[in-house]
């Protein structure tokens, strides 16, 4: 089932925050992102919020890298 952008209605409050914050800082400038990282803010204790926006971060660090040279992941093959 592929989600309509910025339908996050099936998620949890805690879960739609950190979706919402992710897609903030990765469509565009991360300082514009403020009202996103205050709601983070109400659902993640402190180590948790770190870990969350470091997560987002190295995403968005491999795509650009990614992109900007042309490559392919290559996903490893799953365990069955």
């Amino acid at each position: 089932m592929q989600l309509k952008s910025n339908d996050y209605s099936r998620f949890t409050p805690k879960e739609q925050a950190a979706l919402r914050y992710a897609e903030k800082i990765t469509k565009g400038p991360t300082n514009t992102a403020s009202a996103e990282a205050d709601a983070l803010k109400e659902h993640f204790p402190e180590a948790e919020l770190v870990d969350l926006v470091a997560e987002v971060a190295l995403v968005n660090l491999t795509n650009r890298i990614t992109d900007g040279l042309g490559l392919e992941l290559e996903m490893a093959a799953e365990k069955i």
